[in-house]
């Protein structure tokens, strides 16, 4: 997700949020269905607890789960202790809330985060060169930043490439040793 377009990203971010409360909320209806909270003897029954108090019908239950996901709480819907598995869903719903508001604070972090276009503002030498220095050969090449930011945590990689000429030509690649000039 954070190689994808912005306009992508904020539709799986706005999708995500939504199927989660429509699960919830089929299941948040399923659960209120099954103990009877709709029946018209229930409703006009005046000491029958329902599930949810204030359930009235599916919008009710998807705003419930939209409530209970995001902890508003507007003080007239509320689970009671007449179905243990509506307190587990609650349990479950805000945990799963939670990881997803995580996630995808994560990935919009991260795509505003990081940079763009690095390949065009780090440069290498035209030249490099072989040198002697303290009894030993150094292949030196330098590395600039045409930005005027800094680079943070930049890890830089060489590999040298050798051929062994013949009728057909094999290469082998070697990860080269990489330092600064101060390191050697």
């Amino acid at each position: 997700m954070v190689d994808m377009q912005w306009r992508f990203t904020l539709l799986a971010f706005i999708a995500s949020f939504l199927v989660s409360w429509l699960v919830f909320g089929v299941i948040w209806w399923f659960i209120s269905f099954v103990h009877g909270d709709y029946l018209l003897e229930n409703i006009n029954n005046s000491t029958f607890i329902p599930c949810i108090l204030a359930n009235k019908n599916f919008a009710s239950a998807f705003l419930f789960s939209q409530e209970t996901q995001h902890t508003i709480g507007y003080g007239s819907r509320q689970t009671t202790e007449e179905c243990p598995e509506a307190i587990i869903l609650q349990c479950v719903q805000s945990i799963v809330g939670v990881l997803q508001q995580a996630c995808m604070a994560g990935v919009v972090f991260a795509k505003l985060a990081r940079p763009k276009s690095r390949t065009n503002t780090v440069v290498f030498s035209k030249n490099a060169v072989i040198t002697m220095r303290n009894g030993r050969l150094f292949l030196l090449f330098r590395v600039g930043n045409m930005r005027s930011s800094h680079l943070l945590e930049a890890h830089v990689r060489a590999q040298i490439v050798t051929t062994e000429e013949g009728e057909n030509i094999y290469f082998h690649q070697e990860e080269l040793k990489v330092g600064t000039q101060l390191a050697g």
